[in-house]
């Protein structure tokens, strides 16, 4: 079966003897015909992971880890009732939740929203910037984060080609619905598939 998680980094990614990867990569590995793909949260200690062909007891091993997320086998079906529940797992890892996600939403709407927001701090990792040090949270206000930190946002979303419209108490977590809403309704491969 397949699966889908956020998961905890481990390692620095400073060398090959200690690769930055899903907290459970080995565990997939050892499963005969188990492979895991991941899009990382720039440098963010999450990931997101589909784990292809993996049995039930891996999934149960992983799933029991309060650190992780399993998402439900059926994508297809909406969060509804579990809105909560979503909202507060990604927001407890600086993922916009509480103004990203709707209950109508599916999870493999989910997914690809994830997706689209972990481009945003991937990009800003590569200009050498980590948003989320410093105290700054998805529910920082601009004023507050760092003058540096500031200048990458802006030149992050001038890059992708879209606006950024910020005030004193602008939030992270409205910076990134903004860049979110602007993305172009264009597919994502994750895992192999189309997102």
């Amino acid at each position: 079966m397949d699966r889908v998680y956020l998961m905890p980094t481990v390692g620095s990614g400073s060398s090959s003897q200690d690769p930055r990867k899903p907290k459970y990569a080995d565990l997939i590995d050892a499963v005969s015909g188990a492979r895991w793909d991941m899009v990382d949260y720039g440098r963010e200690p999450v990931m997101l992971v589909k784990a292809t062909a993996i049995d039930a007891s891996t999934h149960a091993t992983i799933a029991a880890d309060a650190e992780v997320s399993a998402l439900p086998l059926d994508l297809t079906q909406q969060i509804g009732a579990n809105l909560g529940l979503v909202q507060t797992a990604l927001e407890d890892r600086n993922i916009p939740g509480s103004n990203l996600v709707p209950a109508s939403w599916t999870y493999r709407q989910l997914v690809r929203g994830v997706i689209i927001v972990f481009q945003f701090t991937q990009r800003l990792d590569g200009q050498g910037v980590r948003l989320f040090t410093g105290g700054v949270t998805v529910g920082s206000q601009w004023s507050t984060v760092p003058t540096a930190t500031q200048t990458a946002l802006q030149d992050m979303a001038a890059s992708f080609g879209f606006g950024l419209t910020v005030t004193g108490t602008t939030t992270v977590r409205q910076i990134l619905r903004q860049l979110y809403d602007q993305w172009p309704v264009t597919f994502l491969v994750f895992g192999g598939e189309q997102w």
